[in-house]
């Protein structure tokens, strides 16, 4: 766990962790801490369904953690599902898409219409989606596909594959976290608040969390002893497909946290009403009993939240993105076989960029044609975040050649997770150079 006084100049640092921690006193030092926990990672909801809690042992530093059941929970595990679904193709000929997508691209992105948004949820995806759509449908309320599905091919140049992914929208989990930050045991009585009980089996509906019944719990594991946690699970949120931040949002990392904790300034009031909902029952913690005394519990806001996300240390080739007719676009990753020449006549800037947890050695960087090439990098390293842009490509005729060679870390998780996490990395990285809307430098 962290310790009191690390949590303590954590806050202080950044004041918008104030209303996301709450830490109790007793006698002037630090006894309990309470934070509301948005666990985002399918990987890390699966283990706490599975009772394993290995990550927040190994990576969020807690000594032993005791989960609450109860009606959340035991929803969760009853609908529980994977939110992504793939095909694999030898090359992008076999793809139903062959003849639609851009030959100088390695995405592709096809829209589905209401038919094959029920047939795919039908097919993948009954009990969440299909029941969402079938509810919308029978109360004539408007679907949008998009909302609900998203079918992306990616070329993976390392795999040497093209991925169909189809994606519906992930669950996340919250949970309330209190943590024994004292030097002794403590007492913890019960807790109390609201909890909401859906009327129809699924009930999809937005975000309220002041509708419910009183509810009251003792806790069984009533001591905890030093730097113990308990996890009393409150909310089931259905998030959109993926949440880009914001333009003005922030998402702030904290070393300490080993970047599996992160506070995420990330959406406007906008976007949390149309993107997320709740499903299933919900519980509204206001009240938790240490002892004899009785302490308020902070509300939970989702636009300054703690969130848990996947922890992949994963690397892959660097990848090339172009610039042309107003619009940033991925053109392929390179270096997994050696040099590489692209085709860039057609493009008005070119990027390089290292997005994932890799080094990247660039030996040689030019431009030019088969007779003759100008050297325009030499002996460059991108890490993590490190880029190259090369502008004015019209006027340098029309192939880059690369040489170099990266040095990636092994995948911790299943490839089906890696592959996804990838592109979505890879989406989320040209979104953020679209909004800046110029060749950054």
């Amino acid at each position: 766990m962290l310790d009191a006084e690390t949590i303590l100049k954590v806050i202080q640092t950044i004041p918008g962790l104030a209303g996301v921690i709450k830490v109790l006193k007793r006698d002037g030092k630090p006894f309990v801490s309470i934070k509301h926990l948005v666990v985002k990672s399918d990987f890390v909801v699966k283990q706490l369904l599975n009772g394993h809690f290995q990550t927040f042992y190994e990576q969020l530093h807690a000594r032993r953690v005791y989960m609450q059941n109860n009606e959340v929970l035991n929803y969760l595990k009853a609908i529980y599902r994977d939110h992504v679904s793939q095909n694999r193709y030898n090359n992008w000929d076999e793809t139903p898409v062959s003849a639609l997508r851009d030959p100088n691209l390695s995405t592709y992105e096809r829209t589905t219409d209401i038919h094959e948004l029920i047939e795919l949820s039908q097919k993948h995806d009954p009990i969440i989606t299909g029941r969402i759509i079938a509810n919308l449908t029978k109360n004539n309320k408007t679907v949008h596909p998009g909302d609900f599905c998203r079918i992306s091919y990616f070329d993976e140049g390392c795999g040497e594959e093209v991925a169909e992914m189809i994606e519906f929208r992930p669950l996340w989990l919250v949970l309330l976290w209190i943590e024994n930050l004292s030097d002794g045991p403590i007492d913890v009585g019960d807790y109390s608040g609201n909890m909401y009980y859906p009327n129809l089996e699924l009930d999809y509906r937005g975000l309220s969390f002041s509708e419910g019944e009183n509810y009251r719990r003792d806790i069984p594991f009533n001591i905890l002893q030093k730097e113990e946690s308990i996890l009393i699970p409150e909310f089931i949120l259905l998030a959109p497909i993926e949440p880009y931040p914001t333009h003005n949002a922030k998402e702030i990392k904290c070393d300490s946290y080993e970047d599996w904790l992160d506070l995420l300034y990330a959406f406007t009031p906008s976007q949390i009403e149309k993107g997320f909902h709740l499903i299933g029952p919900s519980l509204t913690v206001a009240q938790i009993g240490f002892a004899n005394i009785t302490e308020e519990v902070h509300e939970f806001d989702i636009t300054n939240t703690l969130t848990v996300s996947d922890l992949i240390e994963v690397g892959s080739c660097p990848y090339v993105i172009g610039y042309r007719g107003g619009k940033i676009q991925y053109l392929k990753d390179v270096l997994s076989n050696g040099p590489e020449k692209i085709d860039i006549q057609s493009f008005d800037y070119i990027i390089i960029a290292e997005i994932e947890d890799e080094i990247t050695v660039l030996d040689e960087l030019s431009v030019g044609d088969t007779m003759s090439q100008t050297t325009l990098v030499r002996n460059r390293t991108l890490k993590k975040g490190g880029f190259i842009t090369i502008d004015n490509v019209k006027e340098r005729n029309a192939i880059l050649i690369i040489r170099g060679r990266y040095f990636a870390r092994n995948d911790n998780l299943p490839n089906k997770h890696v592959l996804v996490w990838k592109y979505q990395n890879l989406r989320r990285f040209v979104s953020q150079l679209a909004y800046r809307g110029a060749p950054p430098t």
